[in-house]
């Protein structure tokens, strides 16, 4: 799942892939927690006397360990800070943040050319949902033998997300008027 951008961009090592998972998976937790809130400009860090849980605070470093290790300077999602480069890297990978901020890079045309094209490819990436168990139809080997279906495991399942889902409709009823 490669995206289209000048330049090579090298893929996420496996190391990274998973440290981007972590990262991923304690983001939800800070923000379900109260760490976080969605503002207008994005997500931002709650103060601590207005945080919902003391563990914020533990939290956040760890967070802000992951980020460290995988270049990203700031930001909770981090993707805001981060290259269209270090972006494409993490969207290829399948981090549905970084394919939606991509996504609004190529809508609103922020350090790209603007694509609506490519922003509704983004969109659509980021807005479906990704893993879990696949069904492959094996066709039939030698004479007299029948064909299978087989799962294949594509890893734990990832729901799309409505800020995508949102963003995308919102192209394409532009579109259509």
């Amino acid at each position: 799942m490669g995206i289209d951008l000048a330049g090579s961009v090298a893929p996420l090592s496996d190391s990274e892939s998973q440290l981007n998972r972590e990262r991923s998976l304690a983001m939800l937790v800070a923000v379900l927690s109260g760490c976080y809130e969605r503002t207008s400009e994005g997500f931002k860090t709650v103060k601590p006397e207005e945080a919902k849980s003391f563990k914020c605070g533990a939290m956040l470093a760890e967070i802000g360990m992951m980020s460290q290790q995988l270049g990203i300077d700031r930001g909770p999602t981090g993707v805001e800070a981060m290259s269209r480069n270090q972006l494409a890297r993490m969207a290829s990978d399948g981090m549905k943040n970084a394919q939606l901020e991509l996504g609004i890079r190529f809508e609103e045309g922020i350090g790209v050319e603007r694509d609506l094209g490519k922003a509704k490819t983004m969109y659509a990436k980021a807005a479906s949902d990704s893993g879990g168990t696949m069904w492959i139809y094996q066709p039939p080997v030698g004479n007299g033998t029948t064909g299978q279906t087989v799962p294949i495991n594509m890893g734990p399942k990832i729901y799309g997300l409505v800020e995508a889902k949102r963003r995308l409709e919102a192209l394409d009823a532009a579109k259509n008027r």
